[in-house]
């Protein structure tokens, strides 16, 4: 019944998320050449794994694999830990080179030699008496040799004691300097306690759990991981141990590692954070389609939330749909204004709507969350120019990152609209010729009274971009500083035909005219008359 039932979670979540287990993604990769990926997932797969037959194999399969990327000491590894799963074990010589099984026969042989231990008689007498042995050992040597025993120990170990002989090889392995190896065997320890004293109800080592999410938070994710690998050797469908993997693989950049895990504790349970986590995976991994489905996921589970709301909305403003991005960021802060990312981006969207006011409405609420937070300053900075308030704009964009240069263009715009164009102009010279820097610095050379600058910053603009309107309108304000009024109206009307010209240019256009109509009548004007025909 409880495989029946596995299997039907397993199914429903397949078709639920499009989940692919770990060895069916790292048979894949194989298939592809793509080794690394492969050995990372044969790696989470065996971990996985709780049948010592199957793990076998899946051991062997990441061995070949390590011995393909000419990693021969994690080749013997994998060996080693196939042949500890099944001491038996054969390999088919029509499947693997000659070299490979050599290694596999000698390692074979190794195991062999120093199994002899797997024979005795597992007392507490015997296990306190190997522990008084690694209490005495002065040197790595004989701590070594007390490890070897306890491998061979461990089939043959009573199901009781065997949490105390992982015990003993964690602090043996701790001495030798080899700490996940050690949280490994703890974790292991762990789990196998709850197991024996939780028969018939879901076994889960809270408080090993507990330490693996203080590991992760306090900067140690290799350890967190480590010590949940141990628990999975022992419960491998342990939910929160999976997520706690994930999460803490996460951190490591270990994306592909990560997905699996998460994927593997969703198939336990469908929680909607851990499908938020799945879908942070998924942005990681540069999967925008799955973590947004990861995160429509999240929200069918609980329409209230409002983490997956604002990831929706966040997602789909980066992927450039702004109408479902004002519809998620709108549904999430309905329900929590406190969100810092959906407020600034929400922002944005309304600054790009140009509806000012509700775009300085946004940045102040993200403001009031995160009072210090340069990326909300230098957005509302940008709102308050767009509102009409250069001088406040100027302040806020002020102490903003050099580094973003929307922020420098727009600090540079608000300086101009001050009478500061010197130093809009001394501001904006690193980021020339980029398109938005030029118009600014443009312009401010005409409210300089140069012309002349203007037509040098301008030039490269108009010959990447003439089919921008607001590119063609100041080139004609240029020729019209110029003195070329004929030529700036002929400029100004091919502006008003593309997209971009400012609504500006049409009464510009009209001045020009009455411009070049004045001056004809004042050449006329100075003309003399002609004379008279003699009689």
């Amino acid at each position: 019944m409880r495989r029946m039932l596995a299997l039907l979670i397993c199914l429903a979540a397949a078709v639920e998320i499009h989940a692919v287990d770990p060895l069916t993604q790292a048979n894949e990769a194989f298939r592809k050449a793509e080794y690394s990926k492969a050995a990372e997932l044969f790696q989470v797969a065996a971990e996985l794994e709780g049948r010592p037959e199957y793990r076998a194999e899946i051991w062997v399969k990441l061995a070949w694999t390590r011995f393909a990327l000419q990693q021969r000491d994690k080749a013997e590894t994998a060996l080693l830990a196939a042949l500890k799963d099944r001491p038996n074990l054969e390999l088919s010589p029509d499947y693997y080179s000659d070299e490979f099984l050599a290694l596999f026969s000698r390692l074979k042989a190794q195991a062999a030699g120093s199994g002899g231990a797997s024979f005795r008689t597992v007392t507490p007498e015997s296990l306190a008496a190997l522990r008084s042995r690694a209490d005495l050992a002065a040197d790595p040597a004989g701590l070594d040799a007390i490890l070897a025993e306890l491998d061979a120990l461990e089939p043959s170990m009573p199901q009781a004691l065997l949490p105390q002989l992982l015990d003993l090889r964690a602090t043996i392995l701790e001495r030798l300097g080899r700490s996940e190896q050690a949280l490994e065997a703890l974790g292991k320890a762990a789990a196998l306690r709850v197991a024996q004293t939780a028969a018939g109800t879901p076994a889960i080592p809270l408080e090993t759990i507990v330490e693996g999410r203080r590991l992760t938070a306090a900067g140690q994710p290799s350890d967190a991981a480590a010590l949940m690998r141990g628990v999975l050797a022992a419960l491998p469908s342990c939910g929160p141990a999976l997520e706690v993997l994930g999460e803490a693989y996460l951190a490591l950049a270990r994306y592909e590692e990560a997905q699996a895990a998460l994927r593997a504790a969703i198939l336990a349970d469908q929680r909607p954070d851990l499908f938020l986590s799945l879908g942070e995976v998924e942005i990681r991994r540069g999967n925008p389609a799955g973590a947004r489905e990861a995160f429509r996921r999240a929200a069918e589970l609980d329409a209230a939330n409002e983490r997956a709301l604002a990831a929706l909305g966040l997602l789909a403003a980066a992927g450039g749909d702004l109408s479902a991005a004002r519809t998620a960021l709108d549904a999430a802060l309905a329900i929590n204004a406190a969100l810092f990312e959906a407020q600034v981006v929400r922002g944005q969207l309304a600054l790009a709507d140009g509806d000012a006011a509700a775009a300085v409405r946004a940045l102040q609420r993200a403001l009031q969350i995160r009072p210090d937070d340069g990326w909300a300053r230098g957005w509302l900075g940008c709102a308050m120019l767009a509102q009409g308030d250069a001088a406040a704009a100027e302040e806020l964009l002020r102490g903003t990152d050099p580094r973003m240069p929307t922020f420098t263009v727009f600090r540079s715009e608000a300086l101009r609209r001050l009478g500061r164009s010197a130093e809009a102009l001394a501001l904006l010279t690193p980021l020339l010729p980029a398109k938005e820097a030029a118009l600014v610095a443009a312009r401010s050379s005409l409210d300089g009274n140069d012309p002349d600058a203007a037509a040098r910053v301008l030039a490269p603009v108009l010959l990447r971009d003439p089919a921008d309107g607001r590119v063609r309108y100041l080139q004609a304000a240029v020729l019209a500083a110029s003195g070329d009024h004929a030529g700036a109206l002929a400029e100004l009307e091919r502006a008003m035909s593309l997209p971009g010209c400012p609504p500006a240019a049409s009464a510009a256009a009209t001045n020009l005219r009455a411009t070049l109509q004045a001056e004809a009548l004042m050449q006329s004007a100075a003309r003399p008359p002609r004379q008279p025909a003699h009689r």
